[in-house]
């Protein structure tokens, strides 16, 4: 939904994300390429216990996009993961071609668990729509990962060297460089720095 006063954190109803998603396809034909909703299994989202509510999304892009591939929804790599997709699979009655996965977890831990996991919960192909080695986080998650700029670096070669290849239905890998703007920003995953220098996780990539 557009941002407006006093509804900035309420998610649209079906008739209205239908609605809103029409305008921006008449505004911008040429996208041809969309997600129904972005971490849709967090619970600072107003998803987290709508799977229904996304899979209506999904089945109004699906229904009124002909030719467009439609990501049925990008999805957190946190333990709710396979039951929010389960929900969503039965309530849509359709069964999506491709998923979105931020496997930040994964990727940083160097563990496939939760990769594998959608893998063996969906039948579609899995993009990586979001990863990347953690340099830096400074915000209030109470999930633990490994960071620094070696550490990056090492991460990113366990993207390419590990979850890529842990099916042929890891179709695409979307690599999250956020570039910081200074040394205290909440995050950080990017190949460059905010001082301008190429970090080791850009020579891997």
């Amino acid at each position: 939904s557009r941002h407006r006063e006093g509804r900035l954190n309420r998610v649209p109803g079906g008739t209205e994300f239908l609605t809103e998603f029409n305008r921006f396809r008449k505004r911008y034909p040429r996208v041809k390429t969309y997600s129904a909703w972005n971490e849709a299994n967090h619970c600072g989202t107003g998803t987290c216990k709508r799977p229904d509510l996304v899979a209506r999304y999904y089945n109004a892009i699906r229904r009124n996009c002909v030719g467009c591939k439609v990501v049925a929804a990008d999805l957190l790599d946190q333990p709710n993961m396979v039951s929010w997709v389960r929900t969503f699979r039965r309530v849509a009655g359709f069964e999506p071609r491709y998923w979105g996965l931020h496997d930040y977890i994964d990727a940083n831990r160097f563990q496939t668990t939760r990769t594998t996991q959608l893998l063996r919960a969906v039948k579609g192909e899995v993009w990586l729509t979001e990863v990347g080695g953690l340099v830096a986080r400074r915000n209030s998650s109470t999930v633990r990962l490994p960071q620094g700029k070696a550490h990056a670096a090492d991460a990113m070669r366990f993207i390419f060297d590990r979850l890529a290849r842990l099916s042929p239905r890891v179709a695409r890998i979307y690599v999250y460089h956020w570039r910081s703007s200074t040394p205290r920003d909440s995050w950080d995953s990017a190949l460059v720095g905010s001082d301008g220098i190429r970090r080791p996780s850009l020579a891997v990539l």
